[in-house]
């Protein structure tokens, strides 16, 4: 029943009102501190605990992270060397100091085959002769009893890699070499053979001159030219396998843990292993077949050169390998950032050059606002309103306000003056079509450019690549000239230019018997082979505006369509034309690439470098990421356990290890169902990618790892006699897993105490593994490597449970227990106890003097079988009402304290237990 208020009562002003209840929320608040925070030492450490725990989790991960992508370099990288070196031979076969006659046909290089005796062809130096003079003391004292020089199956002197491990032992042969040519050259100059073969399919040959300034004779190897992309070693004189690597990529990323292994058996073993993250393989005959393949492309062989073809079809490449196993962030950097390996492997080869005459092959179309804006005039009024640093591209140049002699404005524009009079000249018109247009007729009825473009290329020494862009528009040209013949009338070409002006601003296919639609098919046949037929077989789309107007040449921040947008969809439209090109950018290299393929007699990068990125298929986030959130979430699970459940014990007659093992059973059973709801709710959202068996593999790993987890979890819990500081060490180890443990970026690209702990917290080892299931096993299926390597993380993970589940077997438990049965687990608590229960026979027992100080003091051993097994409540109760367990200060004591009303039984469980 509500009181009634007194109605002699004066009725208090909302100021006052308002006053009490700010002080009486003080009050309440104060009580609070006192209470839950300063009551006690021990609740004031654990306030500081709290206060410190976004300081543990959010600075330890600032720290830990906070610049992890430069030091990926520092993953451990390996060069596997299976290749022998070959001693390279380049020079003029005529001395320019005598001759001027000197050319590119002159030219020789590649691989020493033979030196032989000019009139009789007999050899005068063998690499058995080699090997004698470099066994001597004087000239190295080289081991070629175990390791001879010999010929390949190719023919070239081939000098195995265990002799030459030192940048001595290098000189070493090239010095000794040299002085026998020297002293053969006294009894008159012998012939250099080499393995290249020139046009004619013969060896090349030249008689050695040792005043011939061209002459070079060096050791070579795929691994020498790898250690030019290396930084210089330090001391000379320390062999390459003992010696740590470093390279400059191009954008400034080091490879800086770079070993070089050359043992066969080391090799079988560490190829495509699990110790490290990067390795290049060089194959057998890498550096002797890519030398004899330049060697004899410098002497221009012809495009039916079988022998040269099959040279190409027998290359290995230099294999470049990594994966996502060990780190997914590792791979995936590795995979859209290859500059990390920039610098490592010389790519200064014709097949590779013809990328970079690609990329700089392109016409401009478009300028900068700025340009454009200073070349019509800055008074002008332009539409659309110009950025000065954004591209554009002008159609035409109708539309602009310029007089219409202006033929530098027209010039910017692609059709130039399209709104011209009738009767107007093509230069009149202008524009960069018509502009084209006449310069490639130009050049078909030049022969003299070809020749000239030529002989820069030999001068170069990449006669092929030029020859072969020299080729490309040539045809180009001829298609053009095929269509509108030698002497084109300004009138052809201002129709021509008109049509194709409509066609791109509607999109409208071009008329079957025109000119254009005639241009177009003969440029399409040229460049892909392919004959399209009718012109109605291309799907065209307007590339501009229908009204001609300044269009940006890509996408800017106004979201104005680009040129490039409205381009790119022409291409992908007609990618079965353009070689499966859905870009323009694909469609140029790709029309390169068709073009040259017969030139190079089929080289390709692939043939001088594979780069191998395991797992790659698995290589989004969803997949990385994804096995580092399904372990953190494992483990929180595990973590809540100790929220939810207890520590109590519920029957009387279990035992300590009972007892213990029940909640450790427990908590498996929770976790069963988490890991398996986990796994399987993730593989229906997405998982299903890596196959139902690939998820079992991680099901049962997953499993075991939460039995880690529970075995740490339950140990630190029931380790400490204060329930709150073992959850705190929950999270601790927790913490320190997320930021060393390799879910995010490796361990060694952070701080040194990461990568340290790296090697203690469990993450690592079940992310190893998980890794090791999705990237290796769903790859390649169960190899003998993955099952070594994940039953290794197994192993770490079983020193886990062998630490932990002792500890809170045989020490945690039986603790704990003293504590429930007599209401302690200090001996010294529990004889007080037994003295003022007045069991003086009990405290004889269980209590005896160990020793007796100077000072009299008793010090005391205890014998716990002495006392009854099971709970004796008189003497818990007793020991809980002489101590202190809070050890609240004796200010909060003394006061007076309002009964604690509880919401509910959950605010009860919970009040309990703090208290």
């Amino acid at each position: 029943m509500k009181k009634n208020k007194n109605p002699k009562e004066p009725k208090k002003s909302f100021f006052k009102r308002t006053g009490e209840w700010c002080k009486l929320t003080w009050d309440s608040y104060v009580v609070e501190l006192e209470d839950r925070i300063f009551r006690s030492w021990k609740r004031i450490i654990k306030f500081i605990g709290i206060s410190c725990i976004p300081i543990i989790y959010g600075v330890l991960c600032v720290i830990a992270f906070w610049n992890p992508i430069d030091e990926l370099g520092k993953a451990p990288t390996v060069v596997l060397n299976n290749e022998n070196s070959i001693i390279l031979v380049q020079s003029s076969k005529e001395n320019p100091s005598k001759t001027t006659n000197n050319n590119k046909d002159n030219y020789a290089y590649g691989p020493l085959n033979k030196i032989v005796k000019t009139t009789t062809n007999s050899q005068v130096i063998t690499p058995e002769r080699l090997n004698e003079e470099l066994r001597k003391p004087e000239y190295g004292g080289y081991d070629t009893d175990n390791y001879p020089i010999h010929y390949s199956e190719m023919g070239s002197w081939v000098i195995p890699s265990q002799l030459l491990e030192t940048e001595a032992a290098v000189a070493g042969v090239e010095a000794t070499l040299n002085r026998l040519l020297n002293e053969e050259a006294t009894k008159g100059a012998p012939d250099i053979v080499l393995t290249t073969e020139n046009d004619k399919q013969e060896k090349q040959r030249f008689q050695y001159d040792n005043t011939n300034p061209t002459f070079s004779l060096k050791v070579a190897s795929g691994w020498d030219m790898m250690k030019k992309g290396f930084e210089p070693k330090t001391d000379p004189n320390k062999k390459d396998t003992d010696y740590k690597f470093s390279s400059m990529g191009a954008d400034g990323k080091q490879l800086t843990n770079v070993k070089y292994v050359n043992d066969p058996k080391e090799i079988e073993k560490q190829w495509q292993g699990t110790k490290y993250y990067v390795q290049f393989n060089i194959p057998d005959g890498y550096m002797e077949k890519l030398t004899s393949y330049l060697g004899a492309m410098m002497t221009s062989p012809s495009d039916s050169d079988q022998a040269l073809n099959d040279l190409v079809n027998s290359m290995k490449p230099l294999d470049i390998w990594t994966t996502f196993e060990r780190n997914f962030i590792f791979g995936y950097i590795l995979n859209t950032a290859s500059s990390v390996l920039d610098g490592v492997v010389i790519k200064s080869i014709p097949a590779l050059v013809n990328s970079t005459l690609v990329s700089q092959g392109g016409a401009k179309i478009s300028y900068k606002g700025a340009v454009i804006r200073a070349a019509i005039g800055a008074n002008e009024q332009i539409t659309p309103t110009l950025d000065d640093a954004t591209e554009y591209v002008i159609p035409t140049a109708a539309n602009l306000p310029m007089s219409s002699d202006n033929k530098v404005v027209k010039g910017y524009s692609l059709f130039g003056n399209t709104g011209a009079a009738a009767g107007a000249s093509a230069d009149e018109v202008g524009g960069k079509f018509i502009a084209t247009i006449q310069t490639l007729l130009t050049l078909a009825n030049d022969p003299n450019f070809g020749n000239t473009l030529g002989s820069i290329g030999k001068a170069l020494g990449i006669s092929p690549d030029i020859q072969n862009i020299i080729s490309l528009i040539t045809e180009i040209a001829d298609a053009v000239k095929s269509v509108l013949g030698s002497n084109v009338t300004d009138d052809v070409l201002i129709a021509l230019n008109n049509e194709a002006y409509e066609v791109a601003r509607t999109g409208k296919t071009p008329s079957a018997n025109s000119n254009l639609a005639k241009i177009i098919k003969a440029i399409i046949k040229s460049t892909t082979g392919k004959d399209i037929g009718d012109i109605t077989s291309l799907k065209f789309t307007p590339l501009f505006n229908s009204d001609g107007s300044i269009m940006p040449l890509k996408n800017d921040a106004k979201g104005q369509v680009s040129f490039s947008q409205n381009f790119d969809k022409f291409i992908s439209l007609n990618q079965d034309t353009f070689f499966g090109a859905t870009t323009a950018k694909e469609l140029l290299p790709k029309i390169f690439s068709s073009a040259i393929s017969s030139a190079t007699h089929g080289l390709t990068p692939e043939h001088v470098t594979n780069l191998t990125i395991q797992g790659k298929q698995f290589g989004i986030y969803g997949f990385g990421l994804g096995q580092f959130f399904l372990v953190i979430g494992l483990y929180i699970g595990c973590l809540l356990q100790t929220f939810i459940f207890d520590r109590a014990k519920r029957l009387s007659r279990a035992k300590w290890s009972n007892w213990y093992i029940s909640k450790f059973m427990l908590f498996a059973t929770v976790t069963f169902f988490q890991t398996t709801l986990e796994v399987w709710i993730a593989y229906a959202v997405g998982w299903h990618e890596l196959g139902a068996t690939t998820m079992c593999y991680i099901w049962l790993m997953l499993l075991f790892a939460d039995l880690v987890f529970i075995t740490i979890v339950q140990s630190l819990w029931f380790l400490v006699e204060d329930e709150a500081i073992g959850r705190f060490c929950c999270v601790l180890v927790m913490v320190f897993s997320l930021t060393a443990g390799g879910g995010t970026f490796p361990a060694f690209s952070q701080f040194g105490f990461f990568n340290a702990i790296s090697y203690v917290v469990p993450f690592t080892y079940v992310l190893r593994a998980t890794g090791e299931i999705i990237y290796g096993v769903g790859d390649y299926g169960t190899t003998a490597t993955s099952t070594k390597f994940i039953l290794q993380q197994f192993g770490f993970l079983w020193i886990y449970i062998a630490i932990f589940f002792p500890i809170g077997l045989f020490v945690a438990a039986p603790a704990l227990m003293k504590d429930m049965d007599y209401g302690s687990r200090y001996g010294h608590e529990v004889s007080k106890g037994l003295e003022e229960l007045g069991r003086t026979e009990e405290l004889n027992n269980f209590r005896t003097v160990k020793w007796t100080s100077r000072t009299g003091k008793k010090h005391y051993k205890y014998n716990w079988k002495a006392l009854p097994d099971g709970f004796n409540p008189d003497l818990y109760f007793k020991c809980h009402e002489m101590s202190d367990y809070e050890g609240s200060f004796k200010w909060w004591r003394r006061k007076e304290h309002d009964f604690v009303q509880k919401p509910n039984y959950s605010d009860e469980d919970t009040i309990t237990r703090n208290e």
